[in-house]
């Protein structure tokens, strides 16, 4: 039979392995958030451009023809 003191440390034990988890997951979360806000820019850069390029395929007098400075 197993007494209270070794019961206590076996749950303290698996507590520091949670807070350790925890830790590890909640580190992970956050650098996929910074991902994902990168990504999100870069998409957005992209779709802009690619607006440009249809923009221009479609209005070929329009490359040569300089953008309104509210542009």
């Amino acid at each position: 039979m197993v007494d209270r003191s070794e019961e206590i440390v076996e749950l303290q034990t698996r507590l520091q392995f949670q807070d350790d988890v925890l830790q590890k997951l909640d580190e992970v979360v956050i650098k996929q958030g910074q991902l994902l806000d990168r990504m999100m820019r870069r998409m957005a850069a992209l779709e802009e451009r690619l607006e440009q390029l249809v923009f221009e395929r479609d209005n070929p007098a329009a490359r040569f023809e300089p953008k309104p400075p509210h542009y």
